[in-house]
């Protein structure tokens, strides 16, 4: 047996001894470290700065809550994918644009005409939306400064109309706000029963159904403008268009309706001029005038 004075013994419990006093002294550093308060490292400004951050943060939220209701995600995504009017007439004057470039290339083919570089650029601007840029080309193909029906050169007459009703359509856009110019359009078109055709008198009565009627879902009407059937380059326009649609006057058939209208109203004025006490605007046959 091992006696108490064994000196295998005595090392052994000298190890034990210190093992546990290295471990207590252990314990006890990492519990004071524990204790010690911490030194604060963050400097004043940065503190005051986060604070600021965090009460602006609440409050812009607490304000939104209790002053904006909340929308249902469904209509929260519609209002934002939804054109307004003004997108919507853009939209279509870009594409009534387009479609009328290609109809002016298509009548100078039909005609074996020329199609002028300033015409092209001309409709890039008006789909493009450079209202001031297509205005100012469109007064440079135009015969005279205030006439818009004559183009500067006969063969560019061929081609006139598409271009001529491009630029009326675009002033319009620049003239009528933008929800009124559909409202006013679709009523037009609206009132229409399938197969009828239209005849718009003034510029916003013609352009703006002419727009509406090449740009929206469902029957394409006729649609033109009686005031320019005395023009042959427009009646050739028509045929072009609407020939298996629509049976529009003939050149001759024109210049015979012109003729008898001119020879009339000079028969009016003679009359006018032998009996200034009568009536004016008398009709030759003696019935009465339109005054």
């Amino acid at each position: 047996a091992n006696s108490p004075t064994d000196p295998l013994l005595r090392d052994n419990s000298n190890r034990v001894r210190w093992l546990l006093i290295i471990t207590i002294g252990c314990l006890l550093v990492v519990l004071i470290a524990i204790l010690l308060p911490r030194a604060d490292t963050t400097t004043p400004d940065r503190t005051a700065v986060t604070n600021e951050s965090l009460n602006a943060n609440t409050e812009s939220e607490r304000a939104a809550r209790t002053s904006s209701p909340r929308r249902p995600m469904s209509s929260a995504r519609a209002s934002l994918s939804a054109p307004t009017a003004e997108e919507i007439v853009a939209s279509k004057l870009s594409q009534f644009a387009r479609q009328r470039r290609e109809l002016a290339h298509a009548l100078a083919r039909h005609f074996k005409v020329e199609v002028p570089d300033d015409v092209d650029r001309f409709f890039d601007a008006v789909a493009a939306g450079h209202w001031e840029k297509a205005d100012a080309i469109f007064k440079s193909l135009r015969h005279g400064d205030n006439d818009n029906s004559t183009p500067r050169s006969p063969d560019l007459g061929k081609i006139w109309r598409p271009i001529q009703e491009t630029w009326g359509i675009a002033r319009e856009t620049q003239n009528w706000p933008a929800q009124k110019l559909l409202d006013y359009g679709e009523a037009v078109l609206g009132s229409l029963r399938p197969g009828m055709v239209y005849l718009g008198g003034t510029d916003p009565g013609c352009f703006i159904p002419t727009l509406l009627n090449e740009t929206s879902e469902g029957e394409r009407h006729i649609v033109f403008t009686q005031n320019a059937l005395a023009n042959n380059d427009y009646l050739e326009h028509l045929n072009f268009l609407y020939g298996d649609r629509l049976a529009t006057v003939t050149a001759a058939d024109s210049q015979r309706a012109f003729e008898a209208y001119a020879a009339d109203a000079q028969k009016r004025l003679e009359h006018d001029e032998q009996f200034p006490n009568e009536s004016k605007g008398l009709r030759a046959d003696g019935g009465d005038g339109d005054q």
